[in-house]
C-alpha cells in the first residue's frame, strides 16, 4: 500500500491526477479502508480534475477517519 502511496504523491506531483487516483485507490485496496491519508491525497486529485464530488467524498472519508483532515 504504501508504494501505491508513493508513485501516486509522485504522480501527482507531475499533474498525472487520473494516475494518481488509480495509484491511491490501488492503496487504498491493499492497506484497507481506513487509510485517511489515501483518502485525502485521492480528493485532491480529484478535485485537480474538475470533479468536486467525488473529492468532497474523499475529504469526508478522510475527516471521518482522522480529524487532522477535517
Amino acid at each position: 500500500a504504501l508504494a501505491h502511496q508513493c508513485r501516486g504523491s509522485s504522480n501527482y506531483v507531475l499533474k498525472q491526477y487520473q494516475a494518481a487516483i488509480n495509484d491511491y485507490t490501488k492503496a487504498i485496496q491493499i492497506g484497507g479502508s481506513n487509510d485517511a491519508v489515501a483518502y485525502d491525497n485521492r480528493g485532491k486529485a480529484y478535485r485537480s480534475l474538475g470533479q468536486p464530488t467525488l473529492a468532497d467524498a474523499d475529504k469526508t472519508m478522510a475527516c471521518s477517519l482522522d480529524s487532522q483532515y477535517c
